[in-house]
C-alpha cells in the first residue's frame, strides 16, 4: 500500500509539472502580444503624472495604482514561462515588508472586494491583524504581490453575497521562525477534493469565468521563493491560505 501510494504521489507530481510546462509554453506565445497592449498604456499614464499639472489630487493617487498593476501584468507573463524552470541563481532576493504588502494589494485591489461587491448589493468587510515588527523576508515585490492579488481575488468570488475577507501577518514561534501571511474568507470553502486539485494549472470552479491559472501561479511563486503553502477549508465554512517564509540573517 505505502508502495502504490508513492507511486500516485510521483505521478500526480509529474502531472503538476507537465502542466506547468504547458502553462510556460502557452505564455511564451502571449507574452508579446500582451506587451504590446500595455506598453502605450504605461506611457500614456507616465506621461499623464509627469506633464498634466491639472490633474486632481484623485488621479494623482490613483495612476501610481495604475502603473504598478500595469508593472505587475508585464512581470506576471515573464513569470508564466518560468514556472517549470529553476530559479536563476543570480536572481537577488531583496528584503520585503509583507505588512506594507498587504496594504499596497488591499488598494490595489479596493474594486473587487468594494466597489464591486456594492453594485450587486453586498458587503464584503475587510479585517487586518498584521503583527507588530515583522521581520522582513527575501522576496521579489511583483511576485509576491501577484500572489497575493490572486489570493484576495479568489477569496472574493467565494462571497458572492458577502462576507469578511481578513488578512493575518505573524511570525511562527517555531525552532525556525517564519513569517507568515494569511488570507482567509467565509466563503462557499472547498471539499476534499477540490482542496487537493485547486493548485494544478486549468482547474477551476468557476465555469467560464475562471482560467484555471490563479493559483497556479501562487503555486509557481512558492516554489521560486522556497517558501509553503498551505490551504485550510471545508465545505460552506470559508478557507484560509496560508504562505510562509523563512528569515533570513539578512532580513531579520
Amino acid at each position: 500500500r505505502t508502495a502504490y501510494e508513492d507511486l500516485r504521489l510521483s505521478q500526480r507530481t509529474m502531472l503538476q509539472q507537465e502542466r506547468l510546462s504547458a502553462l510556460g509554453q502557452m505564455a511564451s506565445g502571449i507574452a508579446h502580444d500582451i506587451n504590446n497592449a500595455i506598453s502605450p498604456v504605461a506611457l500614456y499614464v507616465e506621461s499623464l503624472l509627469q506633464k498634466d499639472s491639472e490633474l486632481s489630487p484623485r488621479a494623482r493617487q490613483y495612476l501610481p495604482v495604475v502603473l504598478r498593476a500595469i508593472d505587475d501584468v508585464a512581470a506576471t507573463v515573464a513569470r508564466m514561462r518560468e514556472f517549470y524552470r529553476p530559479r536563476d541563481a543570480q536572481i537577488t532576493l531583496l528584503p520585503v515588508q509583507l505588512n506594507d504588502m498587504v496594504e499596497q494589494v488591499l488598494e490595489l485591489t479596493r474594486a473587487r472586494w468594494s466597489d464591486m461587491p456594492q453594485q450587486r448589493g453586498a458587503v464584503i468587510e475587510i479585517v487586518r491583524e498584521l503583527a507588530a515588527d515583522l521581520p522582513q523576508v527575501p522576496g521579489i515585490e511583483g511576485e509576491l504581490r501577484e500572489a497575493l492579488t490572486n489570493l484576495i481575488f479568489n477569496a472574493v468570488d467565494a462571497m458572492p453575497e458577502g462576507g469578511t475577507l481578513s488578512l493575518r501577518t505573524r511570525l511562527s514561534s517555531e525552532a525556525e521562525p517564519r513569517v507568515c501571511v494569511e488570507v482567509t474568507d467565509t466563503g462557499i470553502g472547498m471539499d476534499e477534493e477540490t482542496r487537493r486539485r485547486c493548485l494544478e494549472p486549468f482547474f477551476t470552479t468557476k465555469g467560464e469565468r475562471g482560467t484555471g491559472l490563479g493559483l497556479a501561479m501562487v503555486y509557481g511563486m512558492v516554489q521560486c521563493h522556497s517558501a509553503a503553502l498551505e490551504i485550510d477549508s471545508k465545505p460552506g465554512r470559508g478557507t484560509t491560505l496560508r504562505l510562509s517564509f523563512a528569515v533570513t540573517s539578512a532580513t531579520a
